[in-house]
């Protein structure tokens, strides 16, 4: 049974929960009746708070070095109205900050208008002779606002593939496009009671920094070799891509003309495309990497299987097709070392229509490869609807009646260097906060595998040949293996096929053994000579050369730090 003691205690509880329920609905009609009320109450106790402009994040190389980045800009506002004398402000303003007089004095005459914007995103050193104008003749009307402008420290180097931003700090092209969401300058709003200390908020000045692949001194040696073989053989353009061909990372990307990052509103638009991912052109002799890597993967033909190559001419439908040299059979091997076009076009036909196109395609042709940047071409394949079988199997082999891009044909090498698998190249390595903290790593992506590693291993082999004894002898390296292909293609124009354009391509590896690099030389309308050979790999060969020798100048100087770090430690 249930005490006296316990039942009061229990009427004592149910008292105080009613009573408390009570309050509790009676405070909830208070705040519904009088919501309005108490709304403007709070917002006079809360000020409008900070506004915080966190900036445009970094770009930088794969050490760090600062390739964009954001800077304080002197920008100038007038109130016309307030302005005695336009036409004498206007002269001191142009005399002391370097600027147009017209364009001034047409801004400060508009009298109608009480804010005008004179000049935005100028030089920050600009700021002490404006403001000594302003001191020294009394201006009125006229004021200043510091701003963010972007600036590219570097000027050339990576020009096309890093892109640009515009007036507003939203990046439009390149990586500075691809990556805007992620790096992108914003706005945030901090309440603050009204009457209180601000207090130390430590929020990030910058947004996330974007990390590339590539190598700063790499670059730079593409972009200088790069511009001295197009001066040299005055050619209309050109384009170097050097890349890891095992995990995709792209460590160079040089288009030639280039442009000045810092000045790309006066710079001509052609200079701003990215050869690399932009420029369609029918590769010629080294497409012929295709057909052979797909007749040895079907089983159709061995390296050591025979063509007979109809002594240098063979007529087609009353077009001739002709080989450099004359010859009459040739192994599969000799056909890629000798890149006799009339065998290329008889290993195809042994491998018929269907398996060579569905090779074409495992490859990468007519497809995007996927890289980090805007606007990627992919190459124009329609001579594959269009076409004859027998056409497809006379032209297409050797690299004629279809147009690729740079990369999409390095890629289509990487998979050999890296023994039969094709992996998606990138630009971005990772992605860090205002910390440092890496927020996001982009890892190497396999798309497919697209040939055996045995199948890969025996086209290394033929390309290694290529180098040390056939028509990429000039990209030969002494005590290191190197592979590679030559590739010499006459440009098409209304009128057919030019006698006096051609696009010379070498595209090549290194070490054939343990590929660590992988690179394509585009030379567009080289002037006297044109062969692959002869203009592209000479150049191939000096990158890669000098690349060699940056890493082993970058291993010493890791080992001689390591040393004395292990000296120091051992002192203490």
């Amino acid at each position: 049974m249930v005490s006296r003691v316990q039942r009061i205690r229990l009427l004592i509880f149910l008292l105080f929960a009613q009573v408390g329920l009570g309050v509790m609905i009676l405070r909830i009609l208070h705040i519904e009746l009088n919501s309005q009320r108490l709304r403007e109450r709070s917002e006079k106790l809360f000020g409008e708070g900070y506004r915080v402009n966190v900036l445009r994040g970094r770009i930088v190389d794969r050490n760090g070095n600062e390739l964009a980045l954001n800077v304080e800009a002197l920008s100038i506002f007038a109130d016309p109205a307030r302005i005695d004398d336009p036409e004498e402000v206007a002269a001191r303003l142009s005399e002391a900050l370097g600027l147009d007089k017209g364009k001034i004095l047409e801004k400060l005459s508009r009298r109608g208008r009480r804010f005008v914007w004179v000049a935005r995103k100028l030089d920050i050193s600009l700021m002490k002779p404006f403001l000594e104008v302003i001191r020294r003749h009394k201006i009125k009307g006229l004021g200043f606002r510091i701003e963010e402008r972007r600036i590219y420290p570097k000027r050339k180097l990576l020009a096309q593939a890093l892109g640009f931003v515009n007036f507003d700090g939203i990046g439009v092209d390149g990586l500075e496009k691809f990556y805007d969401e992620e790096i992108r300058c914003y706005q945030r709003s901090i309440p603050l009671f009204k009457g209180c200390i601000t207090p130390d908020l430590n929020l990030p000045r910058y947004n996330s920094e974007l990390v590339l692949t590539v190598d700063e001194m790499i670059q730079y040696i593409a972009e200088s070799e790069l511009e001295e073989a197009c001066r040299r053989w005055m050619a209309a353009g050109g384009c170097v891509i050097v890349m890891n061909p095992k995990t995709g990372e792209v460590l160079a990307m040089a288009s030639y003309p280039s442009f000045d990052l810092n000045e790309y509103g006066s710079t001509p638009e052609s200079f701003k495309r990215n050869r690399a991912i932009w420029m369609c052109y029918e590769p010629g002799s080294v497409f012929k990497i295709v057909p052979v890597a797909a007749a040895i993967e079907s089983g159709v033909l061995t390296p050591d299987s025979k063509v007979f190559c109809e002594n240098g001419e063979l007529d087609f439908n009353g077009h001739i097709i002709n080989d450099i040299s004359p010859h009459g059979w040739l192994t599969v091997e000799e056909v890629v070392e000798k890149s006799s076009n009339i065998g290329a076009i008889k290993i195809a036909r042994k491998l018929g229509r269907e398996r060579f196109e569905r090779f074409i395609r495992l490859f990468g042709f007519g497809q995007k490869t996927g890289i980090d940047l805007p606007y990627e071409r992919i190459g124009n394949l329609r001579a594959l609807k269009e076409w004859s079988d027998e056409a497809v199997l006379t032209f297409i082999p050797f690299g004629q009646g279809i147009t690729v891009t740079p990369i999409q044909m390095l890629n289509a090498l990487n998979v050999i260097a890296s023994g039969g698998v094709m992996v998606r190249p990138h630009l971005a390595k990772e992605i860090r906060d205002s910390s440092g903290r890496v927020v996001r790593r982009f890892e190497t992506q396999i798309v497919r595998r697209v040939i055996s590693r045995m199948t890969a291993d025996k086209v290394k082999e033929m390309l290694v040949k290529v180098v040390e004894s056939g028509t990429g002898v000039k990209a030969r390296i002494e005590g290191v293996k190197v592979a590679g292909k030559t590739g010499t293609a006459q440009k098409a124009g209304a009128n057919g096929y030019s006698k006096d354009k051609y696009v010379a391509t070498f595209a090549g590896f290194l070490p054939a053994d343990d590929p660590r690099y992988s690179i394509i030389v585009v030379i567009d309308e080289p002037k006297g000579e044109h062969k692959g050979g002869e203009v592209a790999a000479p150049v191939f060969k000096r990158i890669a050369e000098r690349i060699l020798k940056y890493e082993r100048m970058r291993f010493i100087f890791a080992r001689r730090r390591a040393d004395e770090a292990e000296g120091a430690a051992s002192r203490r």
